[in-house]
């Protein structure tokens, strides 16, 4: 009977059908399931004796939780309502009140909210699925701890130091009115009826505050700051409640912590692996570990128990690891595909087989593959789907992969909703609306003409073609002479960048820029024409820009380049560049002056002219009259007129380049593209021998002979689309002009929104009526806003009748032409004409005389449109054009050929491409069988309208990367077109979706141990469509998978048998036990988790090797959240590019400086270390506050608004953290200053043949390091400042020595900073023990790994790029001077000596590698090959031990060097075997190292035994000969090591005994004690450590993990 029970309930608990779990206990009556209970009570033991019987191997257990308490989970609810539906927050939270004293439990509570929400409708019925999910994640936690920290961080200490209030912290909740806080209720009514105005004073109110808001402007402000399950509060909310809904009061919400909450919140959403790890180097800590009081594991498994009996696949009890031969390995791809797709839940085996592959790699070995299957993946993959590639989409969209987490996918899911719900309410049904999103006529039309908006006529259109000043011409200067013309060379290979020397004008690059800038004098008069001179196969040519009058810098600068040209010929031209360049240096000018122009107008004309009649400087700059006009007009044609402007046009191509923008980036990657169109177009013979390319480029059909700055979408210029679903209303009664008076026809809708009252506005609308009559495509239709203030106000003199009046009363009453009201406008502009208004509104008005009450009447009419268009999105004092959607020219003058220029724009862009797509999937009404969608609308000029804007904003520029915000990709379900009969796994239903997954998986790859777990729970909500395509690699050389994983998320919350929330758990069972593993944890960008709590040592895990008493409990961690990272991409508005070194500071209202970062040039990027909560960024002080000012935070992307209007406020609301995009600038004076220097002007004196031309602009980029410069630091942490890394208790271990062996040898003070991220809880622990025993200081610091920034997946590699990557960001911006000293070193000096020598101007000083044991030579990899030739003499050092001159190294910017190296260079994988040595190794030409004395650093391994005499530091360097263990090497090799552990061993054991006497005499709570138990417990080894080393030698026949060669034998940490 017991023995069944126990089947069915591992069967129900196994169960991927949540319902049937729940079935199990609801389907009998309440008697029965009393029985059945009681029968269950019974059977547990016998339970948990079946489970541990069948788990082999002693279990792992992690979870990950929040460093701040759980808040109620009513709250969560919510919140999550709330945002979803804002209009829900107080009807629901007054239903949380009153339901919360009838609450009995966690469940209780989730399952009578959830049931509310359904019943009241506060949330559509298909998103209860989702809810759930967001739920289970926990996604509004962090919003509600966001309130917490804000009131104990500012609203705590703002009461208590606020004068005239008696502030009570004791108050469960209070209100605040009236400037007092208010706990009670009758003294709240009374003050609320007082009918006394009550102001909020200055606090402000967030963004994230609930508010209902009072319309009457004599209401005060009440804040009611409560913990929502209290008594108080449901007494103050009801008094609140009602006093706002009668006008009152505006009414603020915000929570406050509650008094009796002692849980945490358990995160979801992460992922966990157990890899194998390579055991050629022992690695474990033989001492002696004795085993410690049992932690609450088992009380834990009944917790999760559902979760954590496993199903072996293949059967098997006990399992292993058999090596495998290479023909067994060969189809193990497929094979797991095979396997998959035969069984019953194929979901589910996906996630297990994926999840536990190298334990069932064996038994894959013998599954039999159908042929049929095989030959249709093969097919797939000759299709073009590459083995073993990876990808995943939704609705078409390609989401990233590296990416793809709950968090990302639960707002892509939302926002999906939105844009498919939209199409829905218009007719679609959800297959026809995806269908539509995901075209080929809009993913082509993106793709195809994304780039050709940018392609302008820029040939030189004058009489005397004299506008482009060009400098060479490759066709027929002498100098191009014996270069081949042969186009067809173009097609022959090259190296990457380089261009062939055709004697052809192929490539055109032409400036139009302002010359009196000195950058752009010296871009032009230095860096081009030395591109030239070194025979650059580009044709360069400029058109200089104009000021505003004759005598402005930037116009005489023109004419005088202009004329010199013309006059005497190029070098003429370029010498005067250089004369005015020489003059402004002496200056210090930012901008040449008229007399600079002047005078080098002077000098060159003294040098080159020797005829008397030459032209003075006065009739230079007022001559050229029609070089000028014609100038002028080029210029405006192509907008780039503004002085504000500079671009440059490759083959007419255009890029728009800011002051001091690395212009050279843009002209080769400029000239990439035109060479590869160029290429292709030769291929296909669109181009010939004869072909004149400039000419052909320019007269394509995509060119455009006129440019408008604010129609083409850019960076400046972003899409913004009005939601014109929300204005339902004013769209179905809008009147439209059209010429032929039958708009059904038009497929452009034009709302031309001005102020009717004044004639610019007027003005605005009359070119809009001329595209109507000019163009059968084009329906406008007009709207007044009376927000707009009139310059010349057109109104009836004596009637005050206002023309806006007599328009409405036109359009809508009298059906209008276009050409009466064309009349009508025109006679308005006239002063006489203004008499003739009452007139015209007679006749309008069908008969009415009563002019004054529809003047009235219409004024109304006006202002509740607009205000429709307002709510919608559309700013107040908008006046410019709204077409099908999209927002354009806001204040700018239209022209007739600027409505012309739009019209074709947006019918090409997106009108055009989205009412093909609209009739190619011949969407109609007839064709659906499904009645609730056969509304069908056909396509008429709203349907287009609608369509277009929707469609527009589902692409529009939301996602910002670096300084380009780029359009989001364009959709597709290329998936679709793969074969999928055999090989393709389905779950949903496609006809009624909103969603569809598309998926692209190798079954044996580390994505699909991810994905799967993401891809089961998608598949368990309403409305999602999966589908997966299997593509495993066929010919696989290794192993494809070397870890176990557990990706821990669930689709909803789980609650065990007293109604509390289960834990989320990651859990191994049945695992190898041989193999010696290395846990890891995988989690969103945004989170950086360490362990707090560990029972073992995580880098080191072997099983066997745990005390058969702990063999249940296994292994068992706790990681916490220990910060939610703040990003972010800053932008130095006035060079347009990264504030390279600018320093931030962000901190709390009470504390201004918590955190600092550094911006990065690497795009600017920048991180700060924050949890949920109200934060404030600023400007370090100091040098960075001298040079810049902070004009926006950044919160909304790079046009969010200015720190004025929004403040520096940074909202930390979610667990996906925050990007912000912060805009600085500097100082008025200091635009030419670096913040990484001083002082202004630390450029040393140029000698030589540059001396004082180009070469003093040249020498502001490559800064010399002067003996004036001071250090940028303002405070001293120790004279000796250390960092160090380690990872596992042996490398513990040797750290804690090698700390004892630094103190042992200064009088110096030290500070050592650790690299928090790869230490052990148990360390953690012991450093403060240590640093009070020895009397040392110490720091822990990180840096997240940027997304940007390729990763590494072995662990060991990650340490070291850790070593290298991150020193100028990862320690505090006043630390002069940091050494690396390996975790495994012993010191044998006073490392004072290394602080205080001198690096001679280097960033970093590095011991070179010893050459004189000669047995070693075959290691030497720097002897030979690419090292041998790259050094050129150069020693190749070692990273072991290193100092670091951080004010030096931030001036260098070394580290945006290096990283920018380590981007290339990783990509590929067989570069930087040794990552950190390597890469400082591979930049020492551009980033010099000092070397240090060979004495520095002595390695058995590489030195001579001679040279250990005078060796200052030993290194425990592995042996790649003899393999030797670090221990048994240290006590042979280093006398005083056994001293060092034997000291720091004593040293634990008294610490222990003390920690073991305060926990006797402790009286901490339960849980307290519980939590140090667990961090106590160590399982005890079953064997000693020769036995140990025995058993992992014997593990050298099994498969272990590839390692990258040449770095065998490094350090494994």
């Amino acid at each position: 009977m017991c023995r069944r029970n126990i089947e069915a309930v591992l069967e129900i608990g196994n169960s991927p059908n949540l319902t049937t779990r729940h079935s199990f206990f609801v389907q009998y009556t309440l008697a029965e399931r009393m029985v059945r209970l009681s029968l269950l009570s019974v059977c547990t033991a016998a339970i948990l004796n079946y489970a541990f019987a069948s788990e082999t191997s002693p279990p792992v257990q992690v979870e990950v939780q929040a460093p701040w308490t759980a808040p109620n989970l009513g709250l969560e609810i919510l919140e999550y309502v709330s945002a979803e539906n804002s209009s829900a927050y107080f009807p629901f939270l007054s239903d949380l009140v009153e339901l919360a004293p009838n609450l009995k439990s966690t469940q209780h509570m989730y399952t009578e909210l959830l049931n509310i929400i359904q019943q009241k409708h506060y949330l559509k019925p298909d998103l209860m699925d989702i809810t759930k999910l967001a739920l289970s994640m926990r996604s509004t936690a962090p919003k509600v701890e966001a309130y917490h920290h804000y009131y104990s961080n500012v609203v705590v200490p703002r009461m208590n130091n606020t004068a005239n209030i008696a502030f009570d912290e004791k108050c469960e909740s209070w209100v605040e009115f009236d400037g007092q806080q208010f706990c009670g209720s009758q003294k709240l009514q009374k003050a609320i009826s007082s009918n006394k105005k009550k102001d909020l004073h200055d606090h402000s109110v967030l963004t994230f505050d609930h508010i209902f808001t009072s319309s009457s402007s004599e209401a005060g402000t009440a804040i009611l700051y409560g913990d929502v399950m209290s008594t108080a509060f449901s007494d103050l909310h009801n008094i609140l409640y009602k006093a706002a809904q009668e006008d009152k009061i505006t009414y603020i919400i915000r929570y406050k912590p509650g008094s009796n909450v002692n849980d945490t919140v358990v995160l979801s959403g992460y992922g966990i692996e157990l890899a194998l790890k390579n055991t050629d180097y022992l690695v474990i800590d033989d001492r002696d570990v004795s085993a410690k009081e049992e932690t609450n594991g088992i009380r834990q498994k009944l917790a999760n128990f559902g979760k954590q009996i496993e199903e072996n696949l293949f059967g098997v009890e006990k399992v292993t690891m058999e090596p495998l031969i290479a023909g067994q390995i060969k189809d193990l791809g497929i094979k797991a595909a095979e396997f998959i797709l035969d069984s019953k839940d194929a979901l589910s085996t996906l996630k297990q087989l994926s999840q536990d592959f190298p334990k069932y790699a064996n038994s894959l070995t013998e599954v039999e593959v159908n042929q049929t299957l095989l030959k249709e993946i093969s097919s797939n993959q000759a299709f073009g789907v590459r083995p073993g590639m990876n990808a995943m989409w939704l609705n078409g969209i390609s989401l990233d992969a590296d990416q793809i987490d709950p968090y990302t996918l639960l707002t892509s899911l939302k926002k999906e909703r939105v844009l498919v719900q939209a199409l829905i309410d218009i007719g679609l049904s959800p297959a026809d609306a995806i269908t539509l999103l995901t075209h080929p006529a809009l993913a082509s039309q993106k793709n195809n003409n994304e780039e050709a908006d940018d392609v302008f006529d820029v040939r030189d259109d004058s009489d005397d073609e004299n506008i482009v000043i060009w400098w060479n011409d490759i066709e027929n200067d002498d100098r191009y002479s014996d270069w081949p013309d042969d186009i067809f060379d173009l097609l022959k290979p090259t190296y990457p960048g380089q261009l062939r020397t055709i004697r052809k004008n192929i490539f055109n690059v032409l400036f139009t820029v302002d010359l009196s800038q000195p950058n752009w004098a010296a871009t032009i008069g230095g860096s081009v024409q030395d591109m030239i001179k070194k025979g650059y196969p580009i044709r360069f040519g400029v058109v200089p820009k104009f000021g505003s009058h004759r005598e402005s810098s930037e116009t005489s600068m023109a004419l005088c380049v202009h004329y010199f040209k013309e006059e005497h010929g190029a070098a003429a031209a370029i010498q005067f560049m250089n004369e005015a360049l020489q003059i402004a240096h002496g200056k210090e000018e930012k901008q040449f002056s008229l007399d600079t122009v002047k005078a080098a107008f002077d000098a060159t004309s003294e040098s080159v002219f020797s005829d008397e009649n030459q032209k003075t400087f006065d009739q230079v700059i007022h001559g050229f009259d029609e070089y000028i006009e014609d100038t002028t007009k080029y210029q405006r044609r192509l907008s780039v007129y503004d002085n504000s402007d500079q671009a440059v046009f490759i083959n007419g191509k255009l890029f728009l380049i800011a002051e001091d923008q690395p212009w050279m980036q843009i002209l080769n990657m400029g000239l990439g593209q035109q060479m590869q169109d160029i290429a292709r177009q030769i291929y296909y013979g669109d181009i010939k021998g004869d072909t004149d390319v400039y000419e052909h480029v320019l007269t394509q059909p995509n060119v455009q002979k006129r440019r408008s700055a604010f129609i083409v979408e850019s960076e400046l210029n972003p899409l913004n689309t009005l939601p014109l679903e929300k204005i339902d209303y004013p769209l179905q009664n809008l009147h439209y002009l059209h010429r032929d008076q039958t708009p059904e026809a038009a497929s452009t809708s034009i709302w031309v929104i001005a102020n009717l009252d004044d004639a610019d506005g007027v003005k605005l609308v009359q070119t809009a009526l001329e595209a109507a009559a000019a163009n059968p495509a084009v329906r406008v239709t007009i709207m007044h806003n009376p927000n707009l203030s009139a310059s010349a106000k057109l109104t009836d003199p004596d009637t005050g009748v206002k023309l806006s009046n007599v328009i409405y009363q036109a359009l809508y009453d009298a059906d209008i032409s276009v050409d009466d009201l064309k009349s009508t406008f025109d006679a308005a502009l006239k002063t006489e004409g203004h008499v003739g208004l009452v007139d015209q509104i007679k006749a309008f008005s069908a008969g009415s005389p009563i002019v004054e009450m529809i003047t009235g009447g219409h004024a109304k009419d006006w202002s509740k449109l607009f205000s429709k268009l307002s709510d919608a999105g559309l700013q107040r004092d908008f006046q410019g054009v709204v077409i099908n959607g999209r927002i354009v020219g806001h204040g700018i003058t239209f022209t007739n050929d600027d409505f012309k220029l739009l019209v074709e724009h947006e019918t090409k862009r997106r009108i055009g491409p989205v009412t093909r797509a609209y009739q190619e999937i011949q969407i109609d009404a007839n064709l659906h069988s499904d009645e609730q969608y056969d509304q069908q609308k056909n396509l008429d000029p709203d349907m287009v309208m609608l369509l277009t804007s929707l469609i527009s904003r589902a692409s529009q520029f939301s996602d910002f990367t670096i300084f380009v915000q780029h359009q989001g990709e364009s959709r597709n379900r290329i998936y679709q077109k793969l074969n999928g009969e055999h090989c393709r796994i389905v779950s949903g239903d496609i006809s009624t979706a909103k969603y569809q997954v598309g998926v692209i998986l190798d079954p044996a790859s580390e994505n699909a141990q991810k994905w799967s777990a993401i891809l089961e729970v998608l598949a368990k909500i309403e409305d999602i469509y999966l589908e997966i395509y299997l593509n495993p690699s066929l010919n696989l050389e290794q192993l494809p998978l070397k870890r176990f994983y557990r990706y821990v998320l669930d689709s909803e919350l789980h609650f065990d048998e007293n109604g509390d929330l289960e834990h989320p758990t990651a859990y191994f069972a049945n695992l190898p036990e041989d193999p010696l593993y290395t846990l890891g944890t995988e989690e969103i960008k945004s989170w950086h988790i360490t362990p707090k709590v560990a029972n073992y040592d995580l880098d080191n895990i072997l099983l066997k090797a745990i005390d058969k008493s702990h063999r249940e409990s296994g292994v068992t961690a706790v990681f916490e959240l220990e910060y939610i990272l703040v990003e972010g991409h800053c932008r130095d508005m006035s060079s347009q590019g990264p504030p390279r070194g600018l320093q931030f500071v962000m901190g709390s209202a009470t504390a201004a400086n918590m955190t600092d970062t550094i911006v990065m040039a690497n795009l600017g990027y920048f991180q700060l270390k924050a949890s949920p909560g109200v934060w404030l960024l600023s400007i370090r002080e100091g040098r960075s506050k001298e040079v810049y000012e902070l004009e926006s935070v950044g919160n909304e992307g790079w046009n969010s608004p200015s720190i004025q209007d929004s403040g520096n406020s940074i909202d930390l609301l979610t667990f996906q953290g925050a990007t912000i995009y912060p805009r600085v600038r500097k100082y008025e004076g200091k635009e030419r200053e670096d913040v990484l220097e001083p002082t202004s002007d630390t450029t040393a004196p140029s000698h030589g043949k540059e001396d004082g031309t180009w070469a003093s602009w040249k020498s502001k980029i490559f800064k010399s390091k002067t003996t004036e410069q001071q250090s940028v630091s303002d405070t001293v942490h120790a004279e000796i400042n250390i960092f160090s890394v380690a990872s596992g208790h042996l490398y513990e271990r040797f750290l804690s020595i090698m700390i004892l062996s630094v103190l042992e040898h200064t009088e110096s003070t030290v500070k050592f900073w650790f690299i928090e991220n790869f230490l052990s809880p148990k360390f953690k622990d012991l450093i403060p023990e240590m640093a009070e025993e020895f009397g040392f200081r110490y720091e822990f610091v990180t840096y997240k790994w940027p997304s940007w920034l390729r990763s590494q997946t072995e662990r060991q590699r990650t340490i070291w790029g850790y070593k290298i990557l991150f020193l100028d960001v990862l320690f505090p911006l006043n630390l002069d001077k940091v050494i690396f000293v390996d975790a495994d070193q012993i010191v044998r000096t006073d490392l004072k000596e290394l602080v205080d020598m001198d690096l001679k101007g280097a960033p970093y000083g590095y011991t070179p590698f010893c050459d004189d044991r000669r047995e070693m030579d075959g290691f030497r990899f720097w002897k030979q090959g690419y090292w041998k030739e790259f050094l050129q003499e150069k020693p190749y050092h070692i990273s072991a031990l290193y100092v670091v001159d951080l004010v030096r190294f931030r001036q260098l910017a070394a580290g945006d060097r290096l990283r920018a190296q380590y981007q290339q260079l990783s990509a590929d994988p067989n570069s930087l075997a040794n990552l950190d040595q390597d890469l400082p190794n591979n930049m020492q030409h551009d980033v010099p190292i000092f070397s240090l004395p060979q004495e520095w650093l002595w390695c058995e391994t590489w030195c001579s035994d001679e040279s250990l005499k005078k060796a200052k530091t030993i290194d425990l360097c592995n042996n790649p000969l003899t393999k030797e263990p670090k221990l048994d090497r240290a006590r042979r090799q280093v006398p005083e090591w056994e001293k060092y552990d034997n000291e720091v061993a004593d040293f634990q054991k008294r610490l222990n005994k003390k920690k073991s006497t305060d926990k006797d005499d402790s009286d901490a709570s339960e849980s307290t004690k519980e939590t140090m138990v667990m961090q106590e417990q160590q399982p005890a080894f079953t064997m000693d450590p020769a036995d140990l080393v025995e058993a992992l030698d014997a593990m050298g026949d099994q498969q272990q993990p590839a390692s990258q060669q040449g770095a065998e034998f490094r350090d494994e940490l």
